[in-house]
Formats: C-alpha cells, sequence, structure tokens
C-alpha cells in the first residue's frame, strides 16, 4: 500500500498487532498501538495507580504506555491506542475501518496535550489537522 493513501485514523494491521496512523514525519512513520482488552485493563490499572499518590504512583508516572485513549469505534470499543509508543519501521499496510469521528478527535487532543512524550514535530503536523 502506498503511504500517500494513509490518513491520519486509519487503522491496519501489522505483525498481529492493530495500529492506528498518526504520521509520517523525515520516513519516520508515527503510530498508536491498540491494545487488547487484557492490555487495556493492566494500562487502566496502571492509571489508577499513578493517579493516586504514593510511592507507586512515583514509579508509574512517566511510563509512556500511559499515553492513551479509550476508543469508542465500534470495532474497538472499550480498548486503549497507546500513542507515545514511538514510531515504526518496515510496515506492511493492511487497511481495515478508519476510527471514528469522535475517537479521532480524542486522540489528535491528547497527543497535542501530551508535550512531554510526543515529538514536537508530530505534535505541530497533528494540531494542524481538520476532523
Amino acid at each position: 500500500m502506498a503511504l500517500e493513501t494513509i490518513n491520519f485514523g486509519d487503522v491496519f494491521n501489522h505483525k498481529e498487532c492493530e495500529y492506528i496512523f498518526l504520521d509520517i514525519i523525515e520516513d519516520r512513520v508515527y503510530t498508536a498501538r491498540i491494545l487488547s482488552k487484557e492490555q487495556t485493563q493492566d494500562v487502566e490499572g496502571l492509571s489508577r495507580i499513578s493517579s493516586g499518590g504514593g510511592k507507586r504512583a512515583g514509579r508509574t508516572k512517566d511510563l509512556l504506555l500511559l499515553c492513551y485513549i479509550i476508543l469508542s469505534t465500534e470495532e474497538f470499543r472499550d480498548r486503549a491506542a497507546c500513542y507515545a509508543l514511538g514510531s515504526k519501521d518496515d510496515l506492511t499496510f493492511d487497511l481495515r475501518e478508519p476510527l471514528n469521528q469522535a475517537d479521532q478527535k480524542s486522540l489528535k487532543e491528547a497527543i497535542i496535550k501530551d508535550k512531554n512524550y510526543i515529538a514536537p514535530e508530530l505534535i505541530e503536523k497533528i494540531s494542524k489537522l481538520t476532523i
């Protein structure tokens, strides 16, 4: 699949995982990984620990895994999309249905807010998107 035909919010499979396409910057493909329901429960548990205070919270507050949104798109409902896990190389794109508009807006807003964990050039490009 040509990279020119893939857009922000498009979902694709790669090596038995599901990803959301974010953007391409200087030959680097930025993605968000869609977690399984079990992985989502684990991430939400870590998020509760992180926001709860105390020693355990201090150890979890800087986990990139906590940069996520919960999806509402029917096929991925109640699953997390982690958007700070970096970029991917050598991707193959087995495209699926894109995220719904509400999820695309939530993902855009979350990425723009997480300035400490997201590449500035990615934030800049995504902030200019019209959804």
